[in-house]
């Protein structure tokens, strides 16, 4: 893991990205325990977080410390939220690289809603901002319990969708719908939420109510079956599907969703 510029810069890993409005792209480096930024003009630097020295202290850059940093997403501030897994929390860094626990306990596990480090969290995955709202609003695919929380600006947590530790394909509306594998959350056009969930494709609603877009016979355009690991959206609602063991990124169209096809 090297910064510099351009193709002098070396990652190791690199699991999550994203992308603030100055054009500035953010990486979190599962392996390496850290996050990176690249500018516009290719400097690669890392924002927060020591080379191989997991953990989970607080502070200005490499005083802080991850344990596998799985996701990142950036508001409308140029903040950088992490879905912190193995330490169970949602971290926030400010542009100038300083880390603070957002929501969640470091080290501690469960599931609870409530203000700032009273909420738990069972190795979160995804993590999306809505910088569209008046007041920026952070998704998270809370990986270990089977559910898709929301946080507000201030730290509050609830559970949108979903409820914990029970499992299953079932649409509905807050608490009574059931996911299978939420492992990645992507925000749409008003402010819909879009969720993957193992091989399904789900949407949420603001108010909450889930639906399934596409599950198990989701195909390619010849009619293969496809195994997304992660997903993004765009400002018209197509999303994008990155299936990482065939190193292929799909495109689909909801709401149907019939078939994908390369971009």
């Amino acid at each position: 893991m090297i910064d510099g510029s351009g193709s002098d810069a070396r990652f190791l890993a690199p699991l999550g990205i994203a992308v603030d409005l100055a054009g500035n792209i953010f990486v979190s480096e599962f392996a390496s325990d850290v996050i990176r930024k690249v500018t516009p003009d290719g400097t690669t630097s890392t924002l927060a977080g020591s080379i191989g020295i997991p953990g989970g202290e607080n502070g200005q850059g490499d005083n802080a410390h991850f344990r596998n940093p799985w996701s990142v997403a950036v508001d409308c501030f140029s903040n950088v939220y992490v879905a912190d897994e193995s330490n169970f929390a949602i971290r926030q860094i400010t542009p100038d690289g300083r880390v603070s626990t957002f929501a969640g306990r470091i080290g501690a596990t469960g599931h609870s809603d409530g203000p700032g480090g009273y909420a738990r969290f069972s190795n979160p995955h995804g993590v999306a901002v809505d910088s569209t709202a008046a007041s920026p609003v952070v998704y998270v695919a809370d990986t270990g319990n089977g559910v898709v929380r929301a946080i507000d600006r201030s730290g509050v947590v609830r559970t949108l969708a979903g409820t914990a530790n029970a499992l299953g394909i079932a649409d509905g509306t807050g608490s009574k719908a059931r996911f299978s594998n939420v492992q990645s959350v992507a925000v749409g056009e008003l402010g819909n939420i879009y969720v993957l969930d193992g091989d399904a494709i789900r949407k949420i609603t603001p108010a909450g109510a889930v639906t399934t877009l596409a599950v198990d016979s989701f195909t390619d355009d010849q009619g293969k079956s496809i195994h997304p690991t992660s997903l993004a959206v765009d400002r018209t609602g197509d999303l994008y599907l990155v299936e990482a063991l065939k190193n292929v990124i799909w495109k689909a169209t909801p709401p149907k969703v019939p078939a994908a096809q390369k971009p």
